[in-house]
């Protein structure tokens, strides 16, 4: 048995239509049989119907030629036998067609006794006529006699005549009934084909669309499924196009847990492996630096161990910001949204980078009105900041200036970050919030590329927006937009 799962869907497509022709065809053929019956019983009821017509007017007929022939016998007017003749020659070929139409009709014994009864009759009816017309000036007992025998041969003429009529009046009902009867067939035919093809379509489409949903369904399920990080549903049978694309995202879902699987082992290793030694490390270069500077060691050693622990806190700050940056994408960073104060966030944020900004002579401070609170965590909020104020002073000039201000907006207080660094091409502002991005023709080096792609994570946490607003040559503004906690 051919299962619907194995066929394409071009060929299932293909038999849905199919089946319906097959089937309208077969219909169509009972259709005609059944038409051809009630047709041809039709034409039988036609045709003996035509023959009773055909047969009465013999009956016309021969009363007409009795009345001619008796008038003849009273006037002697040639005009009456005139009359009489051309009566019988009518009489005659109307014989003839009725032979015609018999012989073209079914088989019927009886109907065929009957018509050459009253042909025959018909026929010595003529013959005595025609003795009569030429003894007509005689009135001798021979014209008598044929007087009498002519009225004895009429009588039987005309029982002929109703036999026939008779016989042929017995056959007509039946083929009466049988036309009736192939029509009603006909419309029964008619009724149970649209009915059993209504119910063919509609079975049809229940069974294809059945198996093809079911099996849809399931791949949508699967979806939901991955995106929830459980295990997946059985494949789907088959070996249609469903059933291959079920086993390309099974197979997609496979690589996708061992690429994950991955990812964990080396978030695990930078985790443990990698940021605890390098942990260890700065920690030994900052007492090894406070021993030098205590015995006023030479300064080229001690520029040098400057430089070996700026790196260390760079691949220690670039470790830290790609494990948040998977914190955060794995749903493992949870946020709790409270009232904090602008002023003071602000203050710890510019205390938290005062020594990064001192040490590039570049001075961090708060213009105009600072006061306020937005509805955010306390902590991310000040990560935040950190971040945005840190990624200012890393772009800004010696001797520059970056400026944090508030300005409230409706029912939100935008926060703003503003630095006098060479500023970013609006072809990149969308980009830079991507993980890793770096600007195009940066010079700058000491950073992640991950930095605003967390800042972006955090505000979608705290259901908050982040923008920039800048132009090459003349710094930039980070913003951040945050609802009143008053709200």
């Amino acid at each position: 048995m051919i299962r619907l799962s194995n066929l394409s869907i071009r060929s299932t497509g293909l038999l849905l239509v199919c089946l319906p022709i097959v089937f309208e065809a077969a219909f169509t053929g009972v259709l005609v049989h059944f038409l051809g019956n009630a047709e041809s019983s039709g034409l039988k009821e036609s045709s003996y119907r035509y023959l009773l017509a055909q047969t009465q007017e013999i009956s016309n007929i021969t009363y007409q030629a009795t009345g001619e022939l008796a008038l003849y016998s009273m006037t002697q007017s040639q005009s009456h036998r005139r009359a009489y003749s051309a009566l019988a020659a009518r009489g005659a070929r109307q014989i003839s067609k009725i032979k015609s139409l018999l012989a073209e009709m079914p088989p019927d014994e009886q109907s065929r006794i009957a018509f050459d009864s009253l042909s025959t009759r018909f026929v010595q009816f003529n013959q005595v006529a025609d003795a009569f017309f030429t003894k007509s000036h005689e009135m001798t007992i021979d014209r008598i006699e044929l007087a009498a025998q002519m009225k004895l041969m009429l009588d039987d003429l005309l029982g002929e005549m109703q036999n026939f009529t008779d016989s042929i009046s017995t056959r007509s009902p039946r083929f009466t009934e049988q036309a009736l009867h192939e029509r009603q067939v006909l419309l029964y035919a008619i009724g149970l084909g649209m009915t059993l093809n209504v119910i063919l379509m509609i079975g049809l489409g229940i069974l294809f669309g059945r198996d093809i949903t079911q099996r849809l369904s399931i791949l949508v399920g699967n979806t939901r499924l991955l995106r929830a990080g459980q295990t997946l549903s059985r494949r789907v049978a088959g070996t249609d196009e469903i059933a291959y694309l079920d086993n390309e995202f099974h197979d997609m879902a496979s690589a996708l847990n061992a690429a994950n699987q991955r990812r964990s082992d080396v978030v695990s290793m930078l985790s443990h492996d990698l940021r605890t030694p390098i942990t260890s490390i700065s920690l030994f270069l900052e007492r090894l630096k406070f021993v030098l500077e205590r015995d006023q060691a030479e300064s080229p050693i001690l520029t040098q161990l400057a430089g070996v622990q700026r790196s260390s806190d760079f691949v220690i700050a670039l470790i830290n910001d790609f494990l948040d940056l998977e914190k955060i994408d794995g749903g493992n960073l949870s946020v709790e949204l409270n009232s904090v104060d602008l002023k003071t966030a602000v203050a710890d944020a510019i205390s938290s980078v005062e020594s990064i900004a001192s040490s590039k002579t570049v001075v961090v401070q708060a213009v105009g009105d600072i006061s306020g609170a937005v509805k955010a965590d306390p902590v991310r909020f000040k990560q935040l900041l950190i971040n945005l104020i840190g990624n200012a002073i890393h772009y800004s000039p010696s001797g520059t200036t970056v400026t944090v201000s508030v300005q409230p907006e409706s029912t939100k207080l935008r926060i703003s970050i503003a630095d006098n660094g060479p500023g970013i091409a609006i072809a990149e502002q969308v980009s830079i919030f991507e993980p890793f991005y770096q600007v195009k023709g940066s010079t700058k080096l000491g950073t992640s590329g991950l930095g605003l792609a967390i800042c972006r994570r955090l505000c979608e946490l705290q259901k908050a927006e982040i923008g920039v607003e800048s132009e090459l040559g003349k710094g930039s503004k980070f913003w951040i937009l945050f609802p009143n906690s008053e709200e």
